[in-house]
């Protein structure tokens, strides 16, 4: 039998050759797969800082922009309030005007008022009448007006030229009412 030598020398270094290169490539491939990795965190970190201080300096700009308004919306609501009590002026001296025309109209015709006078939601009524029974109409007129309660009979007295002097008062009803 003859014996044949084998060299197998050169396959182990190619297969050695290969093996490191597999190695290396797969570390390399591996060390360029965490740099991308570690890039694209960084890159999205950045943006997202970016993206921050835009929305600070859009926040600080649209503040800056309120404060510089904030004088005329103050004059605005002044001015509106003002309207609102305007109007609410307005409705009270309608709200009188109806409750004093139902009272003149009420009045008997030989009765006139000498003093009105309206303090701390009592409303006072002077005046004189030529007869003592337009006074029981009088304050029928008085006890049948809208918004206010007639109080027990004032003073009635008789004055030199024969007139009848009255004092009626009147007190609010309701909250509402002005």
């Amino acid at each position: 039998m003859s014996r044949h030598v084998v060299n197998l020398i050169p396959w182990r270094e190619q297969r050695r050759y290969h093996c490191r290169r597999f190695w290396l490539l797969f570390f390399v491939l591996a060390l360029m797969g965490i740099s991308l990795v570690t890039m694209g965190w960084q890159a999205s970190a950045s943006l997202r800082r970016q993206d921050a201080s835009l929305w600070l300096q859009s926040d600080a700009d649209v503040l800056s922009r309120i404060a510089s308004r904030e004088p005329l919306f103050q004059a605005k609501h002044a001015q509106w309030l003002k309207l609102q009590a305007s109007a609410r002026q307005r409705q009270i001296t309608r709200l009188w005007h109806q409750r004093l025309g139902s009272l003149a109209e009420r009045m008997p015709e030989s009765a006139w008022l000498t003093t009105l006078h309206f303090h701390e939601g009592k409303l006072e009524l002077m005046g004189a009448t030529r007869s003592f029974a337009a006074l029981s109409q009088l304050e029928q007129a008085l006890s049948t007006t809208q918004g206010f309660r007639l109080q027990p009979t004032g003073a009635t007295e008789r004055d030199a030229q024969g007139h009848w002097q009255f004092r009626y008062q009147l007190e609010k009803e309701t909250e509402d009412a002005p």
